[in-house]
């Protein structure tokens, strides 16, 4: 039977491991518009993908391209 210090202890661990699934998350996603932070033919291409939240919460999502605006 579990106890409530392992109960604790589980929930601990699961909070952690979604933390660093997160700032993964927000590291690939701060690298991915740094890259797309320029011009090219006087377009800021930025502005063509989507924000930072949409590309935060659908972190199934790898693919830079999937994100961009039709």
């Amino acid at each position: 039977m579990l106890t409530f210090s392992s109960l604790l202890s589980c929930f601990a661990l699961f909070m952690a491991v979604v933390s660093l699934v997160i700032t993964a998350r927000n590291a690939w996603v701060v690298d991915r518009m740094g890259e797309l932070n320029r011009f090219e033919n006087g377009v800021h291409l930025v502005t063509q993908y989507e924000d930072y939240g949409t590309m935060m919460r659908r972190f199934w999502v790898l693919d830079i391209e999937k994100f961009k605006k039709a």
